[in-house]
């Protein structure tokens, strides 16, 4: 089973968007096998939401997120 982005399918997987990568992270690319495989959210930008292929956006000027 091969992932799509934002998601990744360890061996045995039943569906593509079984595993998502998890808020806080994102992955770009597919055939990604494990939780390693989502990067974490560059400094100065944010990852609301779990499945993500890209960062939400933007942190606001002068907020940590």
């Amino acid at each position: 089973m091969a992932s799509v982005l934002g998601f990744y399918c360890p061996i045995n997987t039943t569906y593509s968007t079984e595993y998502p990568c998890p808020a806080g992270t994102y992955n770009n690319l597919t055939h990604r096998t494990s939780l390693s495989d989502c990067e974490p959210c560059a400094g100065g930008y944010y990852c609301e939401t779990d499945g993500l292929s890209e960062p939400t956006g933007l942190c606001d000027a002068g907020e940590i997120c």
